[in-house]
């Protein structure tokens, strides 16, 4: 079997490969699933944790796992890509950064104590099942938002409403499937065909909102809006954590293992069966 080290670089979104990435980030998991290779990400080897014990690479650029235990998080400032396989929390409310330009797949699925998500302007793909099965009512989507994956909002049985960007490129049909409340799909004035293509499902719910009226939702409901009229936990100046040599991890002692069982504590760093016993 092949062994794959990813680096943050290899996973980095951009305006202009973010279709390309997407398509490799898929074809990396399909030969995951069909058991070709295995691999780990090479900042596991000195993850950082901040003052909340939420873990992050060493270059500070990823978020790559919550604690179980948390009930409000602002995602530290020059983060760039939320990613990991994380346990469900008890997380209620995050705030995202402008400089977060990817949520990738499955991050907070199931996550049904969330009832509160603002989102930075700087993001660009939101994965596929990111936020499905959550428990907030309302999700405002930036401009910058190019692709929403497959089934992203599905089963969501408290969303009542979703404000959609007219500069969306791509959305699954099945974004919304089986949200029982939703009752509103709110997009800017002039894109209501364009969505009522993209949902057919949902093209019922679906209302347009004048240009000046959509300004004042947007500076209200993202994270620069947002960031005007509450004080965020969003600095690296209360950092504590330490480097994690990779010749001393027998003896390496991790603060979460204190909330999760062994197979847990595997699970939530995304260890898959090629690679068990690579890092620990």
């Amino acid at each position: 079997m092949k062994h794959q080290i990813i680096s943050t670089s290899d996973l980095y979104f951009s305006e202009d490969n973010i279709y390309l990435q997407k398509r490799w980030y898929k074809e990396l998991h399909d030969k995951i699933d069909a058991g070709e290779t295995s691999f780990y990400d090479d900042s596991e080897v000195d993850p950082l944790w901040d003052n909340h014990n939420v873990k992050y690479s060493p270059d500070r650029k990823r978020l790559l796992g919550f604690p179980r235990v948390l009930e409000e998080y602002d995602v530290k400032e020059g983060t760039e890509i939320i990613f990991g396989v994380v346990p469900n929390s008890t997380l209620e409310k995050i705030t995202i950064p402008d400089s977060v330009i990817c949520i990738v797949e499955d991050i907070f699925c199931g996550w049904e104590d969330l009832k509160e998500v603002i989102l930075g302007n700087g993001l660009k793909l939101i994965g596929d099942r990111a936020f499905a099965g959550c428990g907030f009512q309302e999700i405002f989507i930036p401009q910058n938002v190019k692709i929403i994956g497959e089934s992203c909002f599905c089963e969501n049985d408290n969303l009542e409403s979703v404000y959609l960007p007219a500069e969306l490129e791509a959305i699954s049909e099945d974004c919304f499937q089986d949200c029982e409340s939703l009752k509103h799909i709110f997009v800017p004035k002039g894109s209501i065909g364009k969505f009522k293509a993209l949902l057919p499902e949902n093209a019922n719910l679906i209302t347009e909102i004048e240009e000046a009226e959509w300004k004042k939702i947007e500076s209200s409901k993202t994270y620069s809006g947002y960031t005007l009229n509450h004080k965020l936990d969003n600095k690296w100046t209360t950092f504590s954590g330490k480097l994690i040599p990779l010749d001393d991890e027998e003896n390496y002692e991790d603060p979460f293992i204190n909330h999760y069982s062994e197979e847990e504590a595997d699970n939530f760093y995304g260890m898959t069966d090629g690679m068990e016993g690579d890092l620990w």
